[in-house]
């Protein structure tokens, strides 16, 4: 017996959480710029705290680094904005579409390999993983791994 995995994913779920998590990335890549300058070893990116009294000034440094169109003031220059609207931009502008979505679904279905291997459950030669899709619109959740046996 074989098992397949399928990832799923959830457009209107999952999208603007795509969007949030590229934008923290951004900050964090930013946070461990600075840790990296002041001499320490920073973990893993998504193991960096967001400090909440830096947030403004990482949110600020990671918008001016982020390469989208920006609003210009009458000379030319990117416009000076606050910080809700740069967050809102930088939201507005993160990538969130088809190929994301796929390597989404693609992870969640992973994940579950990975658990199910080295977990010994399961002999990781007996579990194929199969082409990531959406969700099918039922009331299950849309997000999710289907499972099925072969």
């Amino acid at each position: 017996m074989k098992i397949e995995l399928t990832g799923r994913v959830d457009p209107a779920i999952d999208v603007p959480g795509l969007r949030e998590r590229w934008m923290l990335d951004r900050l964090r890549e930013r946070e461990r710029e600075r840790l990296l300058d002041a001499g320490e070893t920073p973990p893993a990116l998504e193991a960096i705290a967001i400090p909440p009294e830096r947030f403004d000034a990482l949110l600020t440094a990671a918008y001016k680094a982020a390469e989208f169109d920006k609003p210009t003031n009458f000379i030319g220059f990117d416009k000076s904005l606050p910080v809700d609207q740069m967050r809102a931009l930088m939201l507005e502008n993160a990538p969130a579409g088809e190929a994301e979505l796929a390597a989404l679904a693609k992870a969640r279905a992973q994940r579950v390999r990975a658990w199910l291997s080295t977990e010994g459950k399961i002999a990781a030669e007996r579990i194929f993983m199969v082409a990531p899709g959406a969700g099918s619109g039922t009331n299950a959740a849309a997000s999710r791994v289907d499972f099925s046996l072969r």
